[in-house]
């Protein structure tokens, strides 16, 4: 995957990209707030990205 959305994307965003799903974008949010999760920072099993030149790991 190449690309620029290795991210999790505000609310606003995806508002933006879903303008005519409202319901599904409140479905959402209700299902998150049902959710607890605890994450162990150690435990994070992250992919490798290649960083383009001109970035450093904290700039991209």
């Amino acid at each position: 995957m190449n690309n620029d959305s290795y991210y999790l994307k505000s609310a606003e965003e995806m508002a933006a990209l879903f303008p005519d799903l409202p319901e599904a974008l409140r479905n959402t949010v209700a299902i998150a707030e049902r959710c607890n999760v605890n994450l162990d920072p150690a435990g994070y099993h992250l992919p490798d990205m290649e960083i383009p030149d001109g970035f450093t790991p904290e700039t991209y």
